[in-house]
């Protein structure tokens, strides 16, 4: 087994090694933490064989003797099942949340990256997340409890509790047949008590549920056998009876561009198969050096100190405090090798949507959660780099953030991957905010000097749209930012870059102009740098319309809202208007 330790979000990554028989560390006087916390290290010695990796529960390391009050966030990897349809077979984040009733109460559970299953709901806004569905929530309540109440049906119509039939009886939550004889044992000890009724095959219960209501002890969970379901919900019906609606939704999922395109580049070949593992780990992918200072820094004291180890390192750059930060972040031959994957991957024949989101249309390149490639730019998970994008987060954006931006307390859960091309002079230099919390801006390819980043404000304040600094981009350095800093690059003619961008947010995720509608009135004209012809109420008056930009944005800006105009504004009107 090879662990990689962390003190942040996924702090321990542990590789299976195989399955282990089922154990119940849950007792009727250990709720919440000191319940979980040896689950959890039960759990983690030795994992099933289709966990790939499991996280300590954010943000508390497995220490059972420290209080903790919860609720708790579980990060873990699947596999899916091996008789799963190809669309299936790929890794599967989850993230499981326990409350303080646990282990009384089942997690909530949520899936990160594109699945289409009668067990998980897509998330509407596209972030290519998906929550547990009712039947799925459902089946867990069956199988992954150890629930006392349970119908024993006999046989020969007998209704006082002989001639049980063992291989017969069911959850108290099963529907009992009419014909179907037996007793509802309400506190699972196996004997009828007085109180349990009992059925001769010409009545019955319906469920014991209802007939045992208040009477029967509560079901206790096991993380194990939690794991166990969602791993085959992953692939296969939980139920005979969810067999034709599971088949219908595993059509559609393979029917899906998302699956078609990861599919169509499977069979064109990958250039670096490596980069696609499911199991790879940090070391193999980032700069020792990074990944070491990083580590130094999750032991400071608190995150000013922490801050200060990484600047210190010399690796880390500070380009606005809080904001803005630059390093090298791949080994070179990683990083080789990811620009040669990603390039093949622009050239080569991939499935596109039939129509483009809004957001596509408005930014001009795949950006959307479910977009295929674009001439600008291509989704990097839905061709199967998934797993490596999680690892970047897990093991560079997550803790770097942490300690460099004021994100303390917020875990980055879902993401977003895709490439930026740019090889001429285009509409690049406008500026933007991005959707997401954090942006992780990794250059792969550039001129010898980079490619210049101009930095404005954060909406919502005064200074939005004021310039602060501009920023050499190098091939081989990434940059981390808040996602909704106003932002652009400027480029020259002849330029050529490739550029991988991956929008991470947490659970709560607000979009950029959100904090504007409810921020401070800008403190004066905004700085020609930092307009922009997208999104901008008053482009027009600091900044030159390129070319066919006018005609399509003019008229449709939000920025500054109406309630935070500085003094004098003045709003750019169409010809007549």
């Amino acid at each position: 087994r090879r662990i990689v330790c962390w003190l942040c979000t996924v702090s321990l990554l542990v590789l299976s090694l195989g399955d282990r028989p089922d154990t119940d560390t849950s007792k009727p006087d250990r709720i919440g933490w000191p319940s979980l916390c040896p689950a959890l290290q039960e759990l983690s010695a030795e994992l099933p064989s289709y966990v790939v990796r499991l996280g300590d529960a954010f943000e508390e390391p497995y220490n059972c003797s420290k209080d903790s009050a919860g609720p708790w966030r579980l990060k873990v990897d699947l596999n899916a099942p091996k008789e799963a349809g190809e669309a299936f077979q790929k890794l599967h984040r989850l993230v499981l949340v326990f409350t303080p009733k646990w282990p009384l109460a089942l997690p909530d559970v949520r899936f990160f990256g594109f699945l289409r299953s009668m067990y998980a709901e897509s998330d509407s806004k596209g972030f290519r997340s998906a929550v547990a569905t009712k039947s799925l929530q459902t089946r867990l309540r069956e199988q992954a409890g150890t629930e006392a109440c349970r119908w024993r049906q006999s046989g020969g119509c007998k209704a006082d509790g002989s001639n049980l039939e063992p291989g017969n009886e069911r959850p108290c939550s099963k529907l009992v047949e009419l014909g179907e004889s037996g007793f509802c044992d309400c506190n699972g000890d196996g004997k009828k008590g007085k109180k349990e009724p009992g059925y001769n095959c010409q009545k019955t219960p319906g469920t014991c549920d209802q007939v045992c209501k208040g009477r029967k002890p509560p079901t206790h969970y096991n993380l194990r056998k939690i794991l166990s379901v969602l791993h085959k919900s992953l692939g296969t019906a939980l139920e005979i009876e969810d067999f034709y609606r599971f088949q219908g939704m595993n059509r559609r999922f393979h029917e899906d561009t998302d699956s078609k395109i990861r599919a169509t580049y499977a069979k064109h070949g990958k250039k670096h198969p490596m980069l696609f593992r499911s199991n790879l780990l940090a070391e193999e992918i980032v700069n020792a050096e990074l990944l070491t200072t990083i580590q130094a820094a999750h032991y400071e004291t608190d995150t000013e100190a922490a801050r200060v180890k990484l600047l210190e390192s010399g690796l880390v750059k500070e380009i606005i405090k809080d904001a803005v930060y630059s390093f090298p972040v791949l080994t070179p031959s990683v990083h080789n090798m990811l620009k040669e994957e990603l390039q093949q991957v622009h050239k080569a024949k991939l499935p596109k949507e039939g129509t483009r989101s809004k957001m596509e249309e408005d930014l001009e390149i795949g950006l959307d959660p479910r977009a295929g490639p674009t001439l600008e730019g291509i989704n990097v998970n839905s061709v199967g780099l998934e797993p490596l994008m999680f690892l970047l987060q897990d093991s560079v954006i997550q803790p770097m953030a942490k300690m460099l931006l004021p994100t303390l307390g917020i875990e980055m859960e879902s993401q977003h991957a895709f490439t930026v091309r740019h090889t001429t002079l285009d509409d690049l230099h406008d500026r933007r905010t991005d959707d997401s919390e954090i942006t992780f801006n990794l250059n792969l390819e550039a001129n010898e000097s980079g490619m210049p980043m101009v930095f404005c404000g954060v909406p919502g304040n005064p200074d939005h749209r004021q310039f602060k600094t501009v920023h050499q981009h190098l091939s081989g350095h990434a940059m981390l930012h808040l996602g909704g800093i106003r932002h652009g690059a400027e480029a020259t003619i002849g330029s050529h870059f490739l550029n991988l961008v991956v929008w991470s947010y947490p659970r709560k995720f607000r979009a950029a102009r959100e904090p504007q509608e409810d921020g401070k009135r800008e403190s004066g004209p905004p700085d020609g740098r930092c307009v922009s012809y997208a999104h901008d109420r008053d482009f027009g008056q600091f900044g030159s319309w390129p070319p066919g930009k006018k005609e399509k944005h003019l008229g449709e800006g939000w920025c500054p809202h109406k309630a935070h105009e500085y003094q004098g504004f003045k709003e750019d009107q169409k010809e007549g208007g």
